[in-house]
């Protein structure tokens, strides 16, 4: 038998063959693009979830320099120990946070967010520095206005920096 004369008696049972096929090879095809646009959406969902974890502990160190007793510190009312807690369970947080971002965004957005923390954690850098009189002897007024600039060069510069990355964030959610 030839496949015309195949096609020709038996046209409706090839017909229902070629139908069946179809059918599976398109409920084939909705599973594997609704489990690729389940994947996306879980992965959004992660990504936002982890921005906002992370503007939600870079608020609290930003609120905790601005918080933190600075005058007592250099005046040794506070020993080092009591200052590190203070200081590092924030800082702690926020990298941990900077570690998460890592996963859902591409070095170059990545980028001003890791900027941001390292501004912050500078911040602690110089309180040290000040505090173990790395940078020689100085009294305290010179070392509170000397960390007081630092800080407030670093918050203009993450200021600067926010602005970008809330632009970047715009264009890349909505």
């Amino acid at each position: 038998m030839e496949l015309k004369e195949l096609l020709t008696t038996y046209w409706s049972q090839v017909t229902l063959i070629l139908i069946a096929i179809g059918y599976f090879v398109k409920r084939l095809l909705d599973i594997k693009s609704r489990k690729i646009e389940i994947n996306h959406s879980l992965f959004q969902t992660n990504r936002i979830t982890s921005v906002n974890n992370f503007f939600s502990n870079y608020s609290k160190v930003d609120l905790m320099w601005d918080q933190i007793a600075i005058y007592d510190i250099f005046l040794r009312k506070l020993t080092a120990n009591e200052i590190d807690r203070i200081i590092i369970p924030p800082l702690n947080d926020l990298k941990r946070s900077l570690l998460e971002l890592k996963i859902y965004f591409k070095p170059e957005e990545y980028k001003y967010f890791d900027e941001l923390g390292i501004g912050l954690s500078s911040i602690n850098g110089k309180l040290s520095r000040l505090y173990f009189n790395v940078e020689g002897e100085i009294d305290v007024d010179r070392k509170i206005f000397e960390f007081g600039k630092f800080k407030s060069d670093v918050v203009m510069r993450n200021k600067e920096l926010m602005d970008d990355l809330c632009e970047m964030l715009k264009k890349k959610f909505y």
